[in-house]
């Protein structure tokens, strides 16, 4: 994702089409999500990470941050540091459910 950003914004190229629907995550990860279901450990915590990467604008989950054009991810599926500063409230919420739960 980030070395297509960067080699479209070295070509003076829009990104506007670089996002995806909520709706396409949702079944493109269907099975996997589905799985997880299943698995029953009083310690799993499951992190919805699209919730704060889809919240900018309904239904549209952005692949990079519009007002600097960084990406969220490295790859696929690792976030950079705009990514995870996107999630730093999940993540706060996550580890204060982890330590209560001790």
């Amino acid at each position: 994702m980030a070395i297509s950003l960067q080699k479209r914004l070295m070509k003076n190229q829009p990104a506007d089409d670089l996002k995806g629907t909520i709706e396409a995550f949702q079944t493109k990860y269907a099975n996997f999500h589905t799985r997880l279901d299943f698995i029953n450990f009083p310690n799993l915590i499951k992190h919805n990470t699209s919730a704060a990467l889809c919240a900018e604008e309904e239904g549209v989950c952005w692949w990079y941050n519009r007002k600097n054009q960084h990406s969220y991810f490295t790859d696929n599926i690792h976030f950079t540091d705009d990514g995870l500063e996107l999630l730093r409230e999940s993540y706060k919420s996550v580890l204060g459910s982890a330590l209560e739960r001790l």
